[in-house]
């Protein structure tokens, strides 16, 4: 039987830099190769971090966690032909470019496919930067949704005869060629479950953190419960990786959830979608599944939603019921003005509203802002302490304050410059020439957060601080403390 290696980099970290360094979970990845499965290959997966998330080493000004790229080249097969590298995130490009190259020096007749992460708002479209990746020796790109294209990739790659697949780039006589006419898949229900059984997990599990909260000794899983995302956002680039949204049944989500609690014990599910609530109704219908089959877990919204999509207070009643524990939306700013320029309407009262029921019913909620957008002025960065203070006032348990990098892929790209490689597009880009005034708006936002939290729900603050202690987190804030810790500990180490 043939043999495919997939291979999930480690994770970088910015100068133990707390907006960095998150392991996301490897979700498309793990879709490819479910997908290579069903075509009769067997599949060898490597994902760095998830082997042993104690180890890190250091490179350039970067701290990676998860074995090295000399423990990695003995995982791979010596008989196959092919290795797929996931490009999960813009901040692991670098780990991705060291292990392509360590690849092509200890097997330079292997071919090397990169792939990409379309469900993530800090992932980057490799066709942008396509020129740039073939320089660095990659042989192939897939582009957007691998699971209907992988089939015909795998039976033509040897002889090249890729012109007929849509969403790729090859050479072809020394020539570049990319096949632009991307098809996304639209009857989600057909893709079968991601291969987790393939996956070392247990460095995520060990870890002590991960991008939503978690906590110790429970095992947990990512969950796509739709693709895409409806709207379309200047500052992100899912509008160009992902335009368009689509969705799975509630029966097919349940299914699956059902069938990782009882196969691997999962109890803990990390939804994933960019918008996993624009159909309230499908909600619903997940909800009152997972409470009609019994299923014993809990689950959170980890990359947030459009909160305006949730319109009944009851619906919020429900998703409490079923096993959430976790809700993250994202306002961006307060400044209405701004957020016309941005292309992102949002409902200011409703999000009071919901988060003020959230508090009430005790699920943990997290509003995220981002920082430093082209057309952002003082002014605007006024009005968004003030939403901010808002909701603090009611109860928001934490908040997340995100500078804007030009990641390939969105509106604004072109319009910052001056970063030395793409691994630099991270959360706090201190290559920006106006980092510092940025940075000062952010660390007020933090500040003014916590000085509101201790005046009106200082119990809240000292459970926060609490759970750092105990590693049962409930925030994403309490986690990072610990994870501050633990890489700065790992980086002295070195």
């Amino acid at each position: 039987m043939k043999v495919v290696d997939i291979i999930i980099p480690p994770v970088v970290t910015h100068n133990l830099d707390p907006h960095t360094g998150i392991p996301f979970l490897p979700h498309m990845a793990a879709y490819l190769a479910s997908s290579i499965k069903k075509t009769g290959r067997d599949v060898n997966v490597i994902d760095c971090f998830g082997e042993d998330s104690q180890k890190s080493f250091k490179s350039s000004n970067f701290l990676l966690i998860g074995i090295n790229p000399d423990t990695l080249m003995q995982k791979i097969s010596r008989n196959s032909d092919i290795c797929f590298i996931y490009c999960k995130v813009i901040e692991d490009l670098f780990a991705v470019e060291l292990i392509l190259n360590k690849i092509k020096k200890n097997f330079p007749n292997k071919k090397i496919c990169l792939f990409e992460n379309i469900q993530t708002t800090n992932s980057f479209s490799l066709k942008k930067i396509i020129d740039y990746l073939f320089d660095k020796g990659c042989d192939f790109a897939i582009f957007g949704e691998p699971e209907n294209k992988i089939q015909e990739f795998l039976d033509n790659y040897q002889d090249n005869t890729l012109s007929e697949i849509p969403g790729i780039a090859y050479k072809k006589n020394n020539e570049l060629v990319v096949n632009d006419n991307e098809v996304y898949n639209t009857k989600l229900d057909n893709i079968d479950f991601p291969l987790w059984e393939k996956f070392n997990m247990n460095g995520y599990w060990t870890a002590g953190y991960s991008h939503a909260p978690v906590k110790k000794n429970k095992k947990f899983l990512p969950i796509i419960t739709s693709r895409g995302c409806p709207y379309r956002c200047k500052f992100c680039v899912s509008p160009t990786l992902n335009p368009k949204w689509r969705f799975r049944s509630a029966k097919n989500v349940v299914d699956e959830m059902e069938f990782f609690n009882k196969s691997l014990n999962i109890v803990d599910f990390h939804v994933s979608d960019l918008d996993p609530t624009v159909n309230e109704k499908r909600i619903i219908e997940i909800c009152s599944l997972i409470i009609e089959r019994g299923l014993k877990i809990e689950w959170k919204l980890s990359q947030g939603t459009k909160v305006e999509t949730i319109k009944n207070m009851n619906t919020l009643d429900l998703m409490k019921k079923s096993g959430l524990n976790f809700f993250s939306f994202s306002p961006e700013s307060g400044s209405i003005e701004l957020m016309k320029k941005l292309n992102k309407p949002f409902d200011y009262k409703h999000g009071l509203n919901v988060t003020k029921h959230l508090n009430k019913i005790k699920v943990s909620t997290q509003a995220c802002f981002i920082a430093g957008t082209p057309p952002e002025t003082d002014d605007d960065r006024k009005q968004t302490i003030n939403y901010m203070k808002k909701l603090a006032k009611i109860g928001v348990d934490e908040i997340a304050v995100f500078i804007y990098s030009p990641i390939p892929g969105s509106f604004f790209a072109d319009e910052i410059g001056g970063f030395n490689h793409y691994s630099e597009l991270s959360r706090s880009p201190i290559w920006r020439d106006d980092y510092k005034v940025i940075s000062k708006f952010r660390y007020k936002m933090y500040l003014t957060f916590f000085i509101y939290k201790l005046f009106y729900h200082p119990i809240k603050l000292i459970n926060n601080l609490l759970r750092v202690f105990t590693r049962n987190f409930q925030t994403k804030m309490e986690m990072s403390v610990f994870k501050y810790f633990k890489l700065r500990l790992m980086y002295l180490f070195k």
